[in-house]
């Protein structure tokens, strides 16, 4: 039985974040065939887990995306028999580019 596991590095920035995906527990020499974010395939290379079942991906935040939370989702499949597929998908918090703005106050109690 396999429990896999996804950690982000970091877990939240803005567009253009370069974001490291530490994954776990996945069957060791399964071969990682799915990478999306925010329900995009993403660029993909060649990547097999480990003995321990561990990989790493990485990959830039779109710089087309708004605020939000978005999922990064991760698939790998180790051949069989018997075929063992596995699945994680962890949430990622875009936040806003940098954004300045100037409030002031008038009084109007004088009109």
């Amino acid at each position: 039985v396999f429990f896999p596991e996804i950690a982000l590095n970091p877990t939240s920035g803005k567009p253009g974040t370069k974001v490291t995906v530490s994954a776990t527990n996945f069957p060791g020499g399964a071969v990682v065939d799915q990478f999306r974010f925010a329900g995009s395939t993403m660029p993909l290379p060649s990547t097999t887990a480990d003995s321990n079942g561990a990989f790493t991906l990485v990959f830039n935040v779109p710089t087309t995306l708004i605020s939000g939370f978005y999922r990064v989702e991760v698939g790998a499949t180790k051949s069989g028999p018997p075929i063992i597929p596995a699945f994680v998908a962890k949430p990622f918090n875009v936040t806003a580019a940098d954004v300045s703005f100037t409030m002031t106050a008038q009084d109007d109690s004088h009109r």
